[in-house]
């Protein structure tokens, strides 16, 4: 990494980084001082070679340009976004996102195991109202996963971050094992990376695709099977199927297609029916799961408003004996042109 992201590094004269809080295929996000605001951020940069090939520099500002629509509790907020130049020509794009302190939910589900019914919903029902913003403003996210959704640690157990050591250290929060961690019913929850997230078209909207059909991003274990084919003309119901997985890793603390690789999980999405969620859960949860990760898009639910009621129903039945809320609809797409429905475009 360029030599302006070392500790006590400062970038653009407002931003003084403090340490690593995550590294992946395609850069590193640090924790970092906001000079200017005061408090802390998440700086997130690309490596030096990914900085250099432009379809990941596109993805790196649509993940900005995403994250400034959107406006809700459990969607992390963007700061700012900006760019340091080197020599040569170079620059080095960043993006400042506020700083949760607090451990994605694979780490809590590592550390924990199955979560109760209640914690699953709760949980569940807080993404849910977060994917529901993003749809009614057209965005996709693609990518949701246990590493995708950060769950924030008490606000009375929060320290000043440490140097070095383990990651719940560096962000001064208690380690994944602490019983702060031993019921989540309470716990805040925030959406993260917005990297593949793909606006889609609505109404008279015109956006340039950024991905061309045959090509399927995301992660195997959460894909629905028609991203996984590559289909171009994804919609909302692709996340409630990513959705459905995650309410099952929670619920049964194992994912729902297990592989020894990529390919192997791929081909139970597109063939295997979800597993039944184990017999100490109702038979209406499950229903549930079951519906959210059907197969045929068109046997899911119809909005994120849609599952969240249906899955407060099946934990708590006696919500079904009041007046039901009113479910927001997600806006009409627009008919895929040719040319789109071929190549992406």
């Amino acid at each position: 990494m360029s030599e302006a992201f070392l500790p006590n590094a400062t970038i653009d004269g407002r931003f003084r980084i403090r340490s690593v809080i995550g590294a992946g295929t395609f850069g590193m996000v640090y924790a970092a001082d906001d000079l200017r605001d005061g408090g802390f951020v998440a700086l997130k940069t690309l490596h030096e070679k990914v900085k250099l090939r432009d379809e990941y520099v596109l993805r790196f500002e649509r993940e900005a340009d995403v994250t400034r629509k959107l406006s809700h509790p459990s969607i992390t907020r963007l700061v700012t976004a900006g760019h340091l130049d080197e020599e040569g020509g170079v620059t080095t794009p960043y993006l400042a996102f506020e700083l949760i302190r607090g451990l994605p939910l694979s780490r809590l589900l590592e550390a924990r195991g199955p979560l109760s019914a209640r914690e699953a919903v709760h949980l569940t029902a807080t993404l849910l109202s977060a994917l529901s913003a993003a749809h009614q403003q057209g965005i996709l996210h693609r990518d949701l996963k246990p590493d995708n959704i950060l769950v924030a640690a008490p606000d009375n157990l929060i320290t000043e971050p440490q140097a070095g050591g383990s990651l719940s250290m560096r962000l001064g929060i208690p380690e994944p094992d602490h019983e702060s961690w031993s019921d989540l019913r309470s716990h805040t929850v925030k959406v993260l990376d917005f990297g593949l997230a793909k606006i889609l078209d609505i109404g008279q909207g015109r956006v340039k695709a950024l991905t061309k059909a045959g090509f399927a991003p995301g992660t195997a274990h959460y894909m629905s099977p028609e991203q996984v084919r590559g289909t171009s003309d994804l919609d909302y119901r692709a996340d409630l199927y990513a959705v459905g997985l995650l309410l099952y890793r929670m619920l049964a603390g194992e994912e729902a297609f297990p592989g020894d690789n990529a390919m192997e999980v791929i081909s139970l999405q597109l063939g295997a029916p979800t597993p039944a969620l184990p017999s100490t859960h109702a038979d209406e949860l499950n229903r549930v799961v079951q519906r959210a990760t059907a197969k045929n898009p068109a046997d899911r639910f119809s909005s994120a408003d849609e599952m969240a009621w249906a899955m407060k129903c099946a934990h708590n039945p006696i919500l079904r004996s009041g007046p039901a809320p009113t479910l927001v609809t997600p806006p009409p797409l627009s008919k895929p042109s040719l040319l789109r429905r071929l190549f992406g475009r």
